[in-house]
């Protein structure tokens, strides 16, 4: 088969290799260009029209978008467009009716995993699509061995909206507490090993603790909050704590953006 990549990441460039194993694949090369194995396209209508499925490895349903049109314009009918951004569920319905009306297929496919899972293959897939199309993703999609149909089109961005609640609920507790301990008198770092090894633990936590880079504003941290078509006391408590920070903050940056006595 014939797979055009789009987005060459942290993730999108090991699921591009995958692919590569078992299909002829095609990369629309980044603005600041490609140096890898495998073979280029001059624009994305060209990637479009050697390919017999997309793969779209953006950060947005914004990104998406942009591409939208030049895509359609080269596509011929029957292909496949898989789309791994953490995107927007309404809009992923938009890009699927105008799939639809070329005679293409959309499935929304948001991610789950590490860099270093992409790397092994072992990603999971949150998919929206109807039954048919969940199946040509599970067959293609060498990289996820786990494939999740989350329900119509949409429901897989949404199903990654509303798991990342979890994680930003996490990350808000964390700072809290162990703002909650400096303002006792009492070094974080012993609430880090007092934590570290119980129940209370996680990757979240940890790293909010060392602080470990992790590229996600607060801004659309506020944004996937504000998407998810429900309320309860901890998701009303977690919005609220997000809304008092700054915007262009990121996630690790959460605990000090709290000490900070300038935030919103």
């Amino acid at each position: 088969m014939r797979v055009g990549v789009i987005g060459l990441g942290r993730m999108g460039g090991p699921i591009a290799l995958h692919l590569s194993q078992a299909h002829t694949v095609t990369v629309l090369p980044p603005r600041g260009g490609y140096d890898g194995p495998l073979p280029c396209a001059a624009d994305a209508r060209a990637l479009a029209e050697g390919s017999d499925l997309i793969v779209t490895v953006l950060r947005s349903s914004d990104e998406v978008a942009g591409l939208m049109s030049d895509l359609l314009a080269g596509a011929q009918p029957g292909l496949l467009h898989i789309d791994h951004c953490s995107g927007d569920p309404a809009r992923s319905e938009r890009f699927a009716q105008r799939w639809r009306e070329v005679g293409c297929d959309y499935v929304d496919a948001a991610l789950s995993g590490t860099p270093d899972l992409a790397a092994q293959g072992n990603l999971k897939l949150l998919c929206g699509g109807t039954a048919d199309q969940i199946a040509r993703v599970r067959s293609l999609a060498t990289y996820a061995p786990e494939v999740i149909h989350a329900g119509g089109t949409g429901r897989g961005h949404m199903l990654r909206r509303i798991a990342g609640v979890m994680g930003y609920g996490i990350a808000a507790l964390s700072a809290e507490i162990l703002l909650m301990a400096e303002h006792a008198g009492i070094d974080p770092d012993h609430v880090h090993r007092m934590i570290t090894g119980t129940g209370a633990d996680s990757r979240t936590f940890q790293a909010v603790h060392a602080r470990i880079p992790r590229a996600v504003p607060i801004a659309a941290v506020r944004r996937e909050l504000a998407g998810i078509p429900a309320s309860g006391p901890m998701l009303t408590a977690t919005r609220t704590l997000y809304a008092q920070v700054r915007p262009d903050a990121l996630i690790s940056d959460l605990f000090q953006a709290l000490k900070d006595p300038e935030h919103e």
